[in-house]
């Protein structure tokens, strides 16, 4: 299926000397009492709710193995709500009293759970305070996938937390997100798309790059990057937020 094909695998590059970047699907340590203000007052940690019995108990298996309590059903704290479509599974992630933690779209497999797990993991770990970005318009893309992806990458950005403004009222420290698209043939039938997001200083100087990549039936390029442009968006914006976050600490 072309749609799980462009759950593309996501890698992460920081230019600068400033250490191991944890990868997007990978966090670091967790700090200790981090998820404390997500569990609810009978501590059964985050409710898994998703219409499909089995996943809903990989995914409280995972979250365990990660040290985060978690239950499958409705709970009175902090929900993990996901719904499945297209051989994905599009997950939201809310606190108590609703408030929104992360959204988030991983591919259907066996290693669905696991990377669910992980994509909560990451979106609990500390983070510096939001810094503002700019996204720019995503250049190279198909006639009429580059707008779509450019708002849903500000949309993603914003579901994480950061400040995503427009440039003429970016203040100086403000950090601008270049993303682009390429593709190559890759054999009978196949192309290999790669999307590339870049993190870029006010000055110019390229920070970080966060890289997207998968080979995929040639066909269908042309259209895919619209309705999938969510979902790619979704995929490249934790690489994106880690490198945000990583570089105000510095």
């Amino acid at each position: 299926m072309f749609s799980r094909a462009l759950a593309l695998v996501a890698a992460v590059v920081l230019l600068a000397a400033c250490g191991d970047l944890p990868r997007p699907f990978e966090p670091g340590p967790r700090e200790a009492g981090r998820l404390d203000p997500l569990l609810p007052a009978d501590a059964t940690g985050i409710a898994v709710v998703i219409d499909d019995p089995a996943l809903a108990a990989a995914v409280v298996s995972a979250l365990a193995d990660r040290e985060v309590p978690a239950s499958v059903g409705e709970g009175p704290g902090a929900v993990l709500a996901g719904a499945r479509r297209d051989g994905l599974i599009r997950w939201r992630l809310r606190g108590p009293g609703g408030k929104r933690l992360a959204r988030f779209t991983v591919a259907e497999g066996d290693a669905a759970a696991a990377e669910t797990a992980a994509r909560v993991a990451a979106a609990l770990a500390p983070v510096a305070p939001p810094r503002a970005v700019v996204v720019v318009p995503v250049a190279g893309a198909p006639p009429g996938g580059g707008a779509p992806l450019t708002r849903a990458m500000a949309r993603a950005l914003e579901g994480l937390g950061l400040r995503v403004l427009g440039p003429g009222v970016a203040p100086d420290d403000a950090l601008y997100v270049l993303g682009s698209v390429a593709s190559a043939a890759a054999g009978p039938g196949l192309a290999r798309i790669e999307v590339v997001w870049e993190v870029i200083a006010r000055d110019g100087r390229r920070l970080g790059v966060v890289r997207q990549a998968n080979t995929v039936p040639a066909a269908d390029l042309d259209a895919a990057l619209v309705p999938l442009a969510g979902a790619i968006a979704d995929a490249g914006a934790e690489g994106v937020r880690t490198l945000v976050a990583r570089l105000a600490r510095r």
